[in-house]
């Protein structure tokens, strides 16, 4: 499977892995959103059982760092589409 095809040139596998690289932030986003809001979903069902035995509210630690990549993701997607910068 990694070993190139009869018929790849070593030319066209590059190109390849840079579509998918370019295609990255694209990914990630997506990916980052789905899990934002699953957490948000599990967050919510388990705030009301917590609240009842009286635990303390889940930090919002892990959600700022996917929060934070996201927008670090955005931000190179735009740069991989700003014409004048590639």
């Amino acid at each position: 499977m990694g070993r190139l095809g009869p018929t790849m040139s070593s030319r066209t596998s590059t190109q390849g892995h840079t579509l998918r690289l370019l295609s990255l932030p694209d990914f990630l986003d997506r990916s980052i959103g789905k899990l934002l809001k699953l957490k948000q979903k599990i967050a919510s069902a388990t705030s009301a059982i917590k609240s009842v035995f009286g635990q303390e509210q889940p930090k919002q630690d892990e959600t700022d760092k996917l929060e934070r990549l996201r927008e670090r993701m955005i931000k190179v997607r735009e740069l991989f589409r700003d014409t004048d910068s590639t």
